[in-house]
């Protein structure tokens, strides 16, 4: 899974860096997850890549803005996405596999990338739940490590037991999986907004600001108010 999710990523930059440095434009479109930010149980090997995923990506952006290069990079992370991993990931759970949460639709994941291509921004999220998993981390990330540890092992199984006999594609491939669509499209999200990170950490820290602020001053004029006693 390592070798796969991160130096399959790393492979295929490479190569489209080898083609846009001769053109001396390019654009780059990563395919990130809010678990690039927050990693949950059972998943230990994918969070990991993504977040190794999301260092390579900060170097190598860096690295172009240094050479004063013309090619731009941006990632999208990504919530849980009805796909036929689910239907085909080799599992060692008493259960199915599920998306954690309500998933989104393929479909809106390619109207995001599209629409990120067209911006210039150096990250997107798409969806409300990959924004309050990034931001929640970022704020309260003890209460998050408790949260996941009663939720998320059970809320990424189903209530069907895995069959012994249950086929998965690490060794070969699931020909008749192979489809956009999983098995969740009864309950998958078909639109989800897409944030500008940067703008979402700014709005946090500006109303985290505030509400310090309004409770300052909340307090402080009650102490004025408040008569001492004996008064």
């Amino acid at each position: 899974m390592t070798e796969v999710t991160y130096l399959g990523f790393v492979n295929g930059t490479m190569a489209a860096l080898k083609s846009m440095r001769q053109r001396k434009r390019g654009r780059i479109i990563q395919i990130g997850s809010a678990l690039a930010y927050r990693g949950i149980p059972l998943q230990s090997a994918y969070c990991g890549a993504k977040h190794a995923i999301r260092g390579f990506t900060n170097s190598l952006r860096s690295e172009l803005i240094a050479e004063g290069s013309s090619i731009r990079v941006s990632i999208v992370e990504l919530p849980a996405v009805n796909t036929p991993q689910f239907d085909w990931a080799r599992a060692h759970i008493s259960h199915t596999p599920r998306p954690m949460g309500r998933p989104v639709q393929p479909e809106v994941v390619a109207d995001a990338v599209y629409r990120a291509s067209l911006g210039s921004w150096r990250e997107y999220w798409l969806g409300l739940p990959t924004m309050l998993l990034i931001l929640g981390d970022f704020v309260l990330p003890g209460a998050l490590d408790h949260y996941l540890a009663r939720t998320a092992i059970k809320g990424q199984q189903t209530k069907t037991p895995i069959e012994p006999s249950r086929p998965d594609n690490l060794e070969h491939p699931i020909t008749p999986l192979h489809r956009v669509r999983g098995s969740f499209s009864a309950e998958a999200e078909t639109h989800a907004p897409l944030v500008i990170g940067e703008v979402a950490r700014l709005g946090t820290v500006a109303a985290g600001a505030l509400a310090f602020f309004v409770v300052g001053a909340f307090y402080g004029a009650r102490k004025r108010f408040v008569r001492p006693q004996g008064e």
